[in-house]
């Protein structure tokens, strides 16, 4: 028998063989441990390992410490401790870990503010010339409110029954511990403004990531880095702005949004993540000499929805809280930035007149998020019949988006709504062919299975769609290009939609969608869903249900058989309703069963806490599928993972 030349194919034929001895059935490995494994091998054991389980094997030997200090197991290090687990006790341990460990491989870095100093930026300049993405968090100083908090958390319980001198106690323990906390941040923050003898910073980045804080003041830091960061492309501010309920603060703008534009001329993609600050002026700046803009994030920062990446989405409950952008400099944003094809402002101030004053048939823009604003019935209709090739709209929690803004979006529409669906009356000849099959007796109208491959669709509209993207930007891949060939539909808590406008659209257009939000609407329930699910063969992302407690039963065994019979492509699905209200019977394996084997793609399946979500889990966990089922309260599916510059957009 001839010996296989790969070297897997050799273990695994040596592996199959055994031979006797002693009487006992033995394989040739028997003795083979993992000491006897190459370096190599070991290395690729080890990159499947998080930083912190690395370093954990580099206390088992010298040989694993040799392998565990590999330069090519450090390209991307975290070194915040509330995200890796990583903790470097002092600053000339980090500047031996930059020099011995990190080195030339080393791509993406995250620091923490006690890290940030002049001489370990200075060391990362010199000893790591491929540093492209680098993360600097400057959030972990306490917010002002909070230190109050601690002052006043005394005098907001007293006169509730319990002894005033219990309360004096308590009230001088909490003052002494504020004072401590806010000595200590000063003291942080006195650290940080030292940055005179800053003399150098990486130069190549690509990627920043700056996490703010509200009591520190960044323009110190940020003069001297400005020389250095004009080949930016991708560029995150995130805030750290949170719901007040008792008393509104004062807020400061903490860092220099119009000078850091100008020292970033080459900015791609922008993401202003819950700054409390940023006003329509902060959108001029930065669409002044904004010619590679391509995305622009403005999700404020409401309570985290846990979507990954760090994207916001909808609250559940509670009110909104806004920013303050009206929308008044969006047309001056358009004409200056051609190629601008995503903009996501949910929760923003928005204005209908400037809305309206947008050109939009112009404009290039192919996703839009305008989540949780006030724009009115007559503007929306306005704006969705102008985009021509809008293929990602998010418009939830809109009191004025109703049956008149579908309709005549399906009206006027977008362009690609248009060329997909604009002839769907058949020809003359089909017509003939059709009628002597029904006089055959012919009634089924599907087709027949067939053998062989699945036809595509290669029209000249999707070939000109896709031409296009690669004249317009030529390092367009190939995942950016199969994902603007879909088209994903947010209409969260929209209550002004009704059943049959929500059946017409989606028996339409469904097959077009690659991803649909439906939940939040009590009147939405499986029936509709049941309806529309063989229009939604392609759908690769479904929301549905509402925490709402219903007066009528959903019943999930037939619902789980009709996704998994209609929708093989599913990836990603999510079932907000209330256990109480779902009903299912003692088959609900056989369901569960189908909707595992036929929806091989399927990476997130998000279910209420409850009887049914321990039973899908079980299932799930059996099949050694042990990540897929996940609970409401760690993790909500969104439309977010369609977007075309979702990688660019994502933090932490």
């Amino acid at each position: 028998m001839d010996v296989p030349m790969d070297v897997w194919g050799q273990l695994a034929l040596e592996a199959s063989q055994v031979y006797l001895t002693d009487g006992v059935v033995r394989s040739p490995f028997a003795n083979t441990t993992i000491e006897k494994l190459p370096d190599k091998v070991l290395l690729n054991i080890f990159s499947y390992l998080s930083h912190r389980e690395i370093c954990r094997m580099a206390t088992v030997c010298k040989r694993w410490r040799l392998v565990a200090y590999d330069t090519r197991l450090w390209t991307h290090v975290s070194l915040r401790p509330e995200i890796s687990g990583l903790h470097v006790g002092s600053l000339e341990s980090l500047l031996a870990l930059i020099s011995i460990r990190f080195g030339p491989s080393l791509r993406y870095i995250e620091l923490p503010i006690e890290l940030i100093t002049h001489t370990v930026l200075h060391e990362l300049a010199a000893k790591c010339p491929n540093l492209t993405h680098m993360l600097l968090d400057f959030s972990t100083v306490a917010k002002a409110s909070q230190w109050r908090k601690i002052e006043t958390r005394g005098r907001r319980r007293k006169g509730r029954g319990v002894s005033n001198a219990y309360y004096t106690i308590r009230r001088q323990f909490r003052v002494v511990e504020f004072r401590a906390l806010y000595c200590k941040q000063q003291c942080i923050a006195m650290q940080l403004h030292d940055f005179s003898e800053m003399q150098a910073f990486p130069t190549k980045l690509r990627y920043l990531c700056i996490c703010l804080s509200e009591v520190i003041f960044m323009e110190g830091f940020m003069r001297k880095i400005y020389n250095f960061i004009n080949g930016l492309e991708i560029l995150h501010l995130i805030g750290t702005y949170e719901k007040v309920e008792e008393e509104e603060e004062e807020i400061y703008e903490v860092i220099n949004v119009h000078k850091l534009k100008s020292a970033t001329p080459n900015l791609r993609v922008i993401n202003l993540y819950g700054i409390n600050f940023v006003d329509d002026s902060h959108i001029d700046a930065f669409s002044s000499n904004c010619i590679q803009g391509r995305a622009g994030a403005l999700n404020n920062g409401r309570r985290r929805c846990d979507v990954p990446g760090g994207l916001s989405c909808p609250p559940r409950h509670g009110r909104v809280v806004r920013i303050d952008v009206t929308g008044s400099t969006m047309k001056t944003l358009f004409q200056r930035s051609r190629r601008l094809t995503c903009l996501l402002m949910s929760g923003c101030s928005l204005q209908s007149e400037y809305v309206t004053q947008v050109e939009w048939e112009k404009s290039s823009i192919q996703e839009l998020d305008v989540t949780a604003t006030d724009l009115s019935t007559d503007c929306l209709i306005d704006m969705l019949s102008r985009i021509q090739n809008l293929r990602f709209l998010s418009a939830g929690q809109i009191n004025g988006f109703n049956d008149s803004v579908l309709k005549a979006w399906m009206e006027a529409g977008t362009a690609r709504l248009r060329l997909v669906f604009s002839d769907l009356s058949p020809s003359l000849g089909s017509v003939y062919t059709w009628f002597n099959e029904f006089k055959r007796g012919l009634t089924n109208l599907t087709d027949d299975l067939r053998e062989g491959r699945p036809s595509t669709a290669m029209t000249e509209d999707n070939i000109g769609a896709v031409r296009l993207m690669m004249e317009t930007d030529k390092r367009v891949t190939c995942q950016q290009i199969q994902t603007s060939l879909g088209i994903a539909l947010d209409v969260d808590s929209s209550d002004n939609l009704t059943d049959d406008m929500l059946h017409r659209f989606l028996s339409r257009y469904g097959c077009q969608l690659w991803g649909l939000v439906l939940s939040g609407m009590p009147h939405i329930t499986d029936q509709l869903w049941q309806s529309i699910l063989p229009a939604l063969n392609n759908a690769k992302i479904l929301v549905m249900g509402t925490q709402e407690r219903l007066g009528v039963n959903i019943h999930v065994d037939q619902l789980m058989d009709g996704i998994a019979n209609k929708c093989p492509n599913l990836e990603r699905l999510e079932l907000r309703w209330d256990p109480e209200n779902l009903r299912f019977s003692d088959k609900s394996q056989k369901a569960i069963d189908v909707l595992r084997v036929k929806c091989l793609k399927l990476k997130c399946l998000v279910l209420s806490d409850g009887r049914y979500y321990e039973i899908v889990k079980a299932n799930f966990e059996r099949a050694d599928r042990t990540t897929v089922v996940r609970t409401s309260t760690n993790c909500r599916v969104s439309n977010y993972y369609l977007l075309s510059n979702y990688k660019e957009l994502i933090f932490n």
